[in-house]
């Protein structure tokens, strides 16, 4: 009769347990990951003193911990997505943690970068505190999502005989530790494993795949309906952007410094931005480049680049052009913008980036 009872227990705790596990992987199924479709608007900067909140585009992507604090509270109020770029792969001598990575994990320089050595990918048991960390990191900043970067250690000089499975389970545990924390994670580079990890990452960031020949490669996000996001430091735009465009991808143009600089966007014709001209003075005359499609123009002039309260603006301008006779007061510069109306009242072209001007103090 004991022995009964005690396979009745038994049982009713594997029952409990199951229903316990099963709960558990229900909350974590609803735990809902930001999943950008094609064509998601960005900006990416990594370098640079501070980070420029100001650009009219859904998504940021900017350094975990460089970042000030006013910046993230900025781009959160402007309801932006926030991606936070750290370096999975790679052990870099001025970030904080690096004493914390033991040498046996520290392989060969990264080309190019002589502050950085390519980790061993294998030993995830001792990477992992250090990963687990930086991922709570993010969560703690407010991070929509993460951006690790050197994700490909193993088609690389990295010291040691990292292979094809090694990096996948790598990869992998990275996407699932991020997820755990409900961060949306993209997959850097990598290309040769992308049909293995399309289905373990939320969307694609690439460099320089038009340059290198190699965009087709990135398609499989796109297929399922994941944004890519490219990159191109060299090459014509007028080469590369009809393809990027063509195959729905998110690409902007960039130098290798990515600091301060505008989005650069590749634009289809039909969201194209004006394009500022050069201000005269005494009266002061603003004038942009003429949209074919434009059935208007919206100007703010604001002394905040993030344009939060504009001293003034016009939404119903007819003219490439304005004459402003306004009792600005004196301030070290006031900033300019301009946007096209679509025909139809189909909605608003992107903002052109933004012009600045001074009023003299007398």
């Amino acid at each position: 009769m004991r022995q009964a009872k005690i396979l009745v227990g038994h049982l009713l705790m594997l029952i409990l347990i199951s229903i316990s596990s099963g709960l558990l992987s229900s909350v974590r199924a609803q735990v809902s990951v930001w999943q950008p479709a094609p064509g998601t608007t960005w900006q990416l900067q990594l370098g640079g003193d501070v980070v420029n909140p100001a650009w009219d585009v859904e998504m940021y992507d900017v350094d975990l911990y460089t970042t000030p604090q006013e910046i993230v509270d900025q781009l959160k109020s402007d309801e932006r997505i926030f991606i936070c770029y750290f370096s999975a792969g790679s052990w870099e001598n001025y970030r904080d943690d690096a004493g914390d990575f033991p040498p046996e994990v520290l392989g060969n320089v990264l080309d190019g970068w002589p502050d950085e050595k390519w980790l061993d990918i294998r030993r995830i048991d001792l990477l992992a505190p250090i990963m687990e960390a930086r991922l709570d990191h993010a969560v703690t900043r407010g991070c929509d999502g993460v951006d690790p970067d050197n994700m490909d250690g193993y088609s690389n000089n990295s010291g040691f005989p990292l292979t094809y499975a090694d990096q996948l389970a790598y990869n992998r545990w990275i996407a699932a530790e991020a997820h755990e924390r409900g961060l949306s994670v993209g997959l850097k580079n990598d290309l040769a494993q992308i049909e293995d990890l399309v289905d373990d990452f939320d969307w694609a960031l690439n460099e320089q795949c038009f340059y290198y020949n190699e965009c087709d490669l990135l398609l499989p996000f796109i297929y399922a309906g994941k944004a890519v996001f490219s990159v191109e430091y060299d090459g014509s735009r007028s080469v590369y952007c009809p393809k990027a465009l063509a195959r729905k991808f998110s690409t902007l143009t960039k130098t290798l410094a990515l600091g301060d600089e505008p989005p650069n966007a590749c634009e289809s014709p039909e969201n194209a931005p004006p394009k500022l001209n050069r201000f005269t003075a005494a009266p002061l005359i603003l004038s942009w480049q003429d949209i074919t499609w434009a059935d208007g123009y919206w100007l703010q002039i604001d002394d905040n680049a993030d344009f939060s309260s504009p001293y003034h603006e016009d939404d119903a301008l007819g003219e490439d052009t304005l004459s402003v006779s306004l009792d600005l007061p004196p301030v070290d510069a006031y900033y300019w913008r301009v946007r096209a109306k679509k025909a139809d009242n189909a909605g608003w072209g992107a903002w052109s980036g933004a012009g600045r001007f001074y009023v003299e103090i007398p």
